[in-house]
Parts: C-alpha cells; structure tokens; sequence
C-alpha cells in the first residue's frame, strides 16, 4: 500500500524563514525598528542614544514626521537648539497640525527674542485649538518677555487652568507670581509642582531660590539639600546651595559643597569645575592656578578646561607655561583655527601680567544679593522667559562670574 509521506519539514522551516526575514528587512520594519529603540532609549533617559535611533529612522524615511519630532525632543533634553530648531520645522512641514511641535518651535524662537514669529507659532495654534495650555503658557511668556506682566499673569492661569495636572504649568505661573512679588501664591504652586513631579528636582531648586528671595535660608538650604538628593548627579542643585552660603557669607561652607561636587561629578565637566570657577570668581587665584592645573591631569581630553587654565596662566603672566599648554591643545584638536596662542601677547600688553581678565572679574557684592542669579534649569516653556533674553546656546556660563 502506498502512503502519502509528509512535506520535508526543513523545506517548509526554510521557506517561512525567507519571507519572515525579507518582510522585517523592509524599509517600513526597518525605520519602526530604529524608532522603537529610540523611544526606549528616551524613556530611560538616555538622549543621546534616542537621538541616534531617532536620527537612523529619518534616513530610512525622510518623511517620518514621528521620528523628526522625536528626534527634536532629544535635541531640546541635550541642550542642542539649532538641531531642535531644524527637526521642529521639519516636523511642522511634515505634519502641520502638529501642536506641540508648533509651541516647542516658538519657546526656542521666544527664547531667541524672535518675539514675532513665535507669536505666529503660538496664534495658529489656538486658532485651531484654543484650549491648548502649552500655546497659553508660550503665549503667557511671550507677555512676561515684552513687560506685559497682568496679562502674562491671566495667561498663564489659563494654562494651568486647562492643565492642572502638569507640574511644569505651576512651575512656570509660580515663578511669574515670584517676579510680580506675590511670593504666598508662588509657594503654593511651587509645591504643586513638586507634588506632581516628586521625583524631579527642578520644583525643590525653585522653591528654595524662591525662600532664598525671602531670607528664609534655613528653608532655603532644606530645598536645595533634597534637590542634590532627588538628583545628586546633577550639578544645578549644587551650584543653587554654594550661591545660597555665598550669600550668606560662609565661603567654608560653599567651598566644601564644591569639593563633594568635585568629587560625586567627576565624571561631568559642569560638576567638576566648579570648584575651580568658584576659587576665580572668590579672588583666590593661586587655588584656582592649583585646581587647573589638577583638572588638567586628570581630564587631558577636556578642551575647554585646558583653554580656562591657559587664560589664567596668560593673566598671571606665566607666558611660556600658557603657551606650551596652548601647543598642546592645538595638537590634540588641530581643526582650531584660533588659539590662545596667538594671543598671549595681545593679552599680556593690554591687561598686564597680573591684571584679572573680564572673564574672571571676581563678583561684587551687589551680584550676590539676589537670588534670581542662580541657575534655573529648564526647558523654555517652565520659566518666564523675561528671565532669561540669551539666545540658545550650547555653551555654559560660568555659575560663579557674572557677565
């Protein structure tokens, strides 16, 4: 009797195998690929590497508005304006109902003082969606920035009207109330904020400055203790605490929150030299000579460390140390066209030998006497942005000299 005999399964396991792996080759699977590892990047707060996802999937597909804005919000978390910039107008030509990319896109233009086109981002959108409380809040800053400060305040009252459950509303309508003197208000809603984002430091900072205003230090330095706590890797904290004992005259104290930030952040150039910023900014500059020359040992790499020692060296006159240092920098970053160098001897005649530059102009008095000198970080859209008229950019200023 003749049987039928089975299909050679190893044929059939073959043949599923080929369309399996030709479908996931495709160039749909493929940008959805590299989009979902950016968004699990992004959730783990690894920016950089989003970005990367993000960026492979708009190569795939130029017209994936998704991964554009996507890839825009890793730009904003990294500080990076003009790629933000590029991906949110990218976004909006892709997908022009877009609203968030329309009022991310007018914080950047509003932080740029390019007051009228953000307000033409921030009208079309509540034009279409009038209930919209990031387009209220943009609109509310854009009041705070051009001094007009009752309606600034209504506006973003409605923002946190429609969205009462967005810890960066409050943050933003407190810190108007701050600037308008009604510091009760501004507590509450700091607090909000703190209750809605209890494991963010940004609320805790807020709050504290807003004590420090007040001359309630000891509630002051509370805040700022249990911000390095929320987030000990992050300097901001930090810096606010060292501001908060200059002020009140206990160096000893700031000092030694800068050596532990010194030694916790080694890791971050805007952690580790701030202990040398702060020696500068105090006068002191044979510690500040000392602690560049250690920063310089122990980060070879960092460019603009190398660069801040070489300026100092220039300013106390050790011309040959400065220039051996500027060589090397110059060898190990050859793409440098302009090094300090070339202008030792510019510098040496104009300000002499012992003369502190601008740069390191040790802070007056009056500069330590308010608190709005400490750092606020946060995206545009959670601060006035009356606070803040610089243009975006990657470069930090020093958290110890004012400009």
């Amino acid at each position: 009797m003749n049987r039928s005999r089975p299909l050679p399964s190893v044929g059939l396991t073959v043949f599923v195998v080929l369309i399996l792996g030709s479908t996931s080759c495709t160039p749909n699977a493929r940008k959805q690929r590299y989009y979902s590892s950016g968004q699990r990047y992004f959730a783990k707060e690894k920016y950089r590497e989003a970005a990367i996802q993000f960026q492979n999937a708009t190569q795939v597909d130029p017209r994936f508005a998704e991964a554009h804005f996507q890839l825009a919000q890793c730009f904003l978390k990294l500080g990076m304006w003009s790629g933000a910039y590029t991906e949110l107008s990218r976004t909006i030509d892709l997908a022009p109902r877009n609203w968030k990319a329309h009022t991310d896109l007018g914080n950047l233009l509003l932080v740029g003082h390019e007051f009228d086109k953000a307000r033409k981002e921030v009208e079309l959108v509540l034009r279409e969606s009038p209930d919209n409380a990031d387009a209220h809040a943009l609109l509310a800053n854009l009041y705070a920035a051009t001094g007009n400060r009752e309606q600034s305040l209504e506006e973003m009252r409605k923002a946190v009207q429609l969205g009462p459950e967005n810890s960066a509303l409050h943050l933003n309508l407190a810190l108007l109330e701050a600037n308008s003197g009604a510091f009760p208000s501004a507590e509450e809603h700091f607090k909000k904020a703190a209750a809605l984002e209890p494991q963010s430091a940004l609320p805790a900072v807020a709050l504290g400055n807003l004590y420090g205003q007040q001359r309630r230090f000891a509630e002051a330095e509370q805040q700022f203790m249990r911000a390095i706590a929320l987030e000990p890797k992050n300097p901001q904290p930090r810096v606010a605490l060292a501001h908060l004992y200059v002020f009140q005259n206990q160096k000893d104290k700031a000092e030694q929150v800068l050596k532990d930030t010194r030694k916790n952040l080694s890791d971050n150039p805007d952690g580790y030299r701030l202990l040398a910023e702060f020696y500068l900014a105090s006068g002191d500059m044979d510690k500040a000579l000392a602690e560049y020359a250690s920063l310089t040992q122990e980060h070879p790499k960092d460019l603009k460390t190398k660069k801040n020692y070489a300026q100092l060296l220039i300013q106390r006159g050790q011309i040959d140390q400065a220039s051996k240092l500027d060589s090397e920098v110059l060898k190990e970053n050859p793409g440098i066209l302009k090094h300090r160098s070339s202008r030792v001897k510019s510098c040496s005649a104009r300000d002499g030998p012992t003369t502190p530059s601008n740069r390191f102009r040790r802070p007056s008095r009056s500069s330590l006497t308010t608190l709005r000198r400490i750092t606020i970080w946060a995206w545009p859209s959670a601060r006035p942005a009356i606070r803040d008229r610089r243009k975006p950019s990657g470069e930090r200023r020093s958290a110890f000299v004012p400009t």
